[in-house]
């Protein structure tokens, strides 16, 4: 686990400096708000190590992270500020208001989530898009 203090959204992980920063792991969970990191050499490191295949579970405020341009419009695939959406599967670019989330589980068999109960969330923010 590699943690940053810096609750703002230019928070940047040393991690993330070196080539082959996601050696050794089998999945990469990111949880970072980093919405105002912009610096393109750093954001590519982050998503070379995805596209050479270790896979990502991305958190809240990650879905919001490495946006540069217009990131309200969308974005075509390929664009120089795409490449954190095309990670991620989608853009999302906001969320509505705070309020509990039903968690329902559909694939009961799946070895993920095998023996988990459908549950509420307590006032959480549900991202666009």
């Amino acid at each position: 686990m590699v943690h940053n203090p810096d609750r703002s959204t230019k928070a940047v992980f040393s991690i993330y400096e070196k080539d082959d920063w996601a050696a050794g792991y089998d999945l990469v969970i990111h949880d970072e708000c980093s919405a105002d990191v912009t610096d393109r050499p750093y954001v590519a490191r982050i998503l070379q190590a995805h596209r050479d295949g270790v896979p990502a579970v991305n958190l809240h405020c990650a879905m919001h992270s490495y946006r540069w341009s217009d990131f309200r419009q969308p974005v075509p695939v390929g664009n120089d500020n795409a490449g954190w959406y095309e990670m991620l599967g989608l853009q999302s670019t906001g969320h509505g208001p705070q309020a509990p989330i039903d968690v329902t589980y559909t694939g009961t068999a799946h070895p993920v989530t095998r023996g988990l109960s459908s549950w509420r969330t307590i006032n959480e923010e549900l991202y666009n898009n």
